[in-house]
């Protein structure tokens, strides 16, 4: 049995170390990915200071809001937890000594929310609903990977756990997006309750 055991925890670190180029592999991607989005201003000390002036507030609270954005879409996220974001770089920025304050990110969540990219999630503030796809845009991309996957009836429960990029959509948003289906006439609802759809391909 113990040598077994031995052979095992051998095979254990032996696969382990295979994988280590794949992980590693997989976060150099990561970082080449969001090298890509980081704008050239994230080295500029002055974006982290909140304007008084109102045309510049409002500049620098797009230009967050923008980034903050693609933060989101970069994450796949759709619900941000802003005091865990602002952990992260660039909103933590180590190598200028600056970060955002929880109420400049606030701040950025409402430039957002006025340009009706986002809304809150919780009275405190701290969790943005962030659309970096509208809803209409996500009902085209579940009907294309539905007809492509030969999905002909579909139900809530399946959308949330498909392990696709929309399945961490709040439940109310899959939802709306079934209506939206139907609406278009692209499906139709089937039993009871509006949870179950068939397509129409």
């Amino acid at each position: 049995m113990d040598t077994q055991l031995t052979a095992l925890e051998r095979d254990f670190e032996r696969l382990k170390i295979e994988l280590r180029p794949v992980e590693v592999e997989k976060k150099a991607v990561k970082v080449a990915r969001l090298q890509e989005i980081l704008p050239s201003w994230v080295e500029k000390p002055w974006m982290y200071v909140t304007p008084t002036d109102p045309d510049q507030f409002e500049s620098w609270g797009s230009t967050w809001g923008d980034f903050l954005l693609e933060f989101a879409e970069f994450k796949a996220v759709h619900i941000l937890n802003l005091l865990e974001a602002r952990k992260e770089f660039p909103f933590s920025n180590r190598l200028i000594k600056k970060k955002l304050s929880m109420d400049q990110m606030q701040l950025v969540g409402q430039n957002l929310i006025d340009r009706d990219f986002g809304a809150w999630w919780d009275e405190r503030k701290t969790r943005l609903r962030i659309y970096w796809k509208v809803l209409e845009e996500w009902s085209e991309i579940i009907y294309e990977w539905a007809l492509q996957t030969g999905r002909e009836l579909v139900s809530l429960f399946e959308l949330a756990n498909a392990c696709e990029i929309w399945s961490s959509l709040p439940q109310a948003e899959l939802q709306e997006i079934l209506r939206r289906l139907v609406t278009r006439n692209l499906a139709e609802w089937v039993g009871k309750g509006e949870i179950t759809i068939v397509f129409h391909f």
